[in-house]
């Protein structure tokens, strides 16, 4: 199995050379991933801005909005990844640092934490 395995997966196994086009795809996938994340930190905001009404201070508002803070938040950390990732500051000290031990965590937690508004919101109705 060892042999196999390490055959199977090495970068290049020296049966196939690597795809030139998979740098631009990856450049054309970060592209789209920030106009997608853009217009979501538009739309969040635009949302915590309708919602600072009195008339929206009920319970299920405020579950709108805590998911739209979730959301801002775990958005703008995607695009700062991107940022880093396209600008190669994620081989500086700092930045590998927070890449490594805080970036998923921060990410994974706010998007659960929307999920669980939005269930929370379903279960209220």
């Amino acid at each position: 199995m060892g042999a196999a395995f390490n055959e199977f997966c090495a970068e290049n196994n020296g049966n196939i050379p690597p795809d030139p086009r998979i740098k631009e795809l990856k450049a054309v996938t970060g592209i789209i991933i920030v106009i997608v994340a853009f217009i979501g930190i538009t739309g969040n905001i635009l949302n915590l801005f309708t919602l600072r009404s009195p008339s929206l201070q009920t319970v299920p508002f405020r579950y709108i909005r805590a998911l739209a803070i979730f959301d801002l938040i775990g958005l703008t950390t995607i695009v700062f990844h991107l940022i880093f990732k396209f600008t190669k500051l994620d081989k500086t000290y700092p930045v590998a640092f927070y890449s490594v031990y805080l970036e998923d965590l921060i990410i994974n937690s706010f998007l659960v934490a929307g999920l669980y508004c939005a269930v929370l919101l379903t279960v209220e109705r």
